[in-house]
């Protein structure tokens, strides 16, 4: 009786199933959660009408019913929620402008609630929560937007097309999937996150921070993409990255399972440090820069294949494992190789009319077919074995050591520095090989 009692004399509120919300005794700010056996299953403190932690029993578990009681009748009080019992109770906190402060329960933004109250005119911050996975769509054309997901159980995100958001998913375990929609700009931050899939689709300038992914993650990058892409310390299936596209990317201390490919017509600043892939792949038509370093001879990008019309820089010199380069056709632009440890070849189609700098290098075998016309600068090449050039050819070599023969064939002419006989890989042509496409659709 006397327990009947003093529970009454401070009762708050009568749940469904013998659930009740009582005031404990004896502290003015501490309320309890009781089930109809009397135990206590949740604690929760409040100070100046504000809901400062709700806390639930580990052992004694709620049923969703009644969660969803106490969520909606701590929602109609019109109580202020700190950010820890928020995340407790799975309540979203969103601020509109200067507007109050509004609060979405779990099944409100399942519900996809949320999209009401994303205006264009008004900037809205919020942190997001939910008590179990979800899949959640950002409508399309909203306004500036900028959303803590750290705390949030979602599967999958979908941002739409021409939104304007800020996301930060930093330490949250449940992401699986990420799709960023067409024209889309701002932020995305992704560090030590479960997501394995990260697409983002055409025309964005959506930046994105990777560090330190627990899953391996695949990225795909969309046509014209002129963001910025930063990659570290993580595991990742492959990148790609679409035609036209003109952002930054920074890759450092990287394995990829697969491959790097960037498509045509890209003008992309690229650099990657320490980056290991199965090979690297450029488009046609490259106007960007690539630049390539590597801490150790053990962990680093080995070949790399540029397509045709190739007008950009690519600046290997700091690369300690860079084997083969292997260029197309009417390439004008800058490749630079100085002092670089591990290159052993470079092989570049017709017309070539760029700068190839190898000094100090470890070069061995260097070719290009017709009409070149293009500049080559060998000095201090010790392992200099082969240059081999069309016969007719208006290039120019400069400072490599005196050649000791020079054998002319049907089209081209060998310049042989070194009497020793080379392995057939340094003449076979990677970059046009079926089997090499092929193992890229399997």
């Amino acid at each position: 009786m006397t327990q009947d009692k003093e529970q009454k004399d401070t009762l708050i509120h009568e749940f469904s199933f013998g659930y009740v919300g009582t005031k404990m005794v004896g502290k003015e700010n501490t309320y309890v959660l009781r089930n109809k056996s009397g135990f206590i299953v949740a604690t929760a403190e409040k100070y100046n009408n504000v809901l400062t932690s709700f806390l639930f029993h580990k052992e004694r578990k709620v049923p969703k019913f009644i969660l969803n009681e106490i969520i909606k009748y701590i929602l109609k009080s019109e109580l202020k929620i700190s950010k820890e019992a928020a995340k407790e109770l799975g309540v979203s906190m969103l601020k509109c402008g200067d507007k109050k402060e509004i609060y979405l329960s779990s099944r409100d933004l399942e519900k996809g609630k949320l999209k009401n109250y994303l205006q264009e005119d008004e900037k809205v911050i919020g942190v997001l929560n939910s008590l179990k996975p979800i899949n959640l769509h950002i409508e399309n054309k909203q306004g500036k937007c900028q959303f803590d997901m750290q705390g949030l159980k979602i599967k999958k995100l979908e941002i739409g097309n021409g939104s304007t958001i800020e996301i930060d998913l930093r330490g949250n375990n449940y992401i699986t999937e990420i799709t960023v929609g067409q024209g889309t700009s701002g932020k995305v931050i992704l560090y030590r996150s479960s997501a394995e899939e990260l697409e983002v689709e055409d025309n964005s300038l959506m930046d994105i921070q990777i560090q330190e992914c627990e899953k391996v993650l695949d990225v795909k990058i969309g046509r014209n993409y002129g963001g910025k892409i930063e990659i570290s310390k993580s595991y990742l299936q492959g990148l790609e990255v679409g035609e036209q596209s003109h952002g930054r990317f920074d890759i450092n201390l990287c394995i990829f399972y697969r491959i790097i490919e960037i498509k045509d017509d890209n003008q992309s600043d690229i650099r990657i440090s320490s980056v290991f892939a199965r090979y690297m792949e450029i488009g046609n038509n490259f106007s960007g820069k690539l630049y390539g370093s590597s801490l150790s001879p053990k962990q680093g990008i080995r070949n790399l294949y540029v397509g045709d019309d190739f007008s950009g820089v690519l600046d290997l010199s700091n690369s300690k494992t860079i084997q083969r380069v292997e260029i197309g056709d009417r390439a004008k632009g800058d490749i630079i190789l100085i002092s670089s440890p591990s290159i052993r070849l470079v092989t570049i189609g017709k017309n070539f009319e760029g700068d190839a700098d190898f000094r100090e290098s470890s070069i061995v075998y260097v070719s290009a077919e017709q009409n070149c016309g293009g500049k080559f600068e060998c000095g201090g090449c010790q392992n200099l074995t082969l240059i081999r050039l069309p016969y007719e050819q208006s290039c120019k070599i400069i400072n490599a050591p005196k050649p000791i023969k020079a054998i002319k064939e049907e089209e081209c002419i060998e310049y042989w520095f070194i009497n020793r006989q080379l392995e057939k890989e340094y003449f076979k042509q990677h970059r046009k090989s079926w089997f090499r496409k092929l193992g890229k659709i399997f």
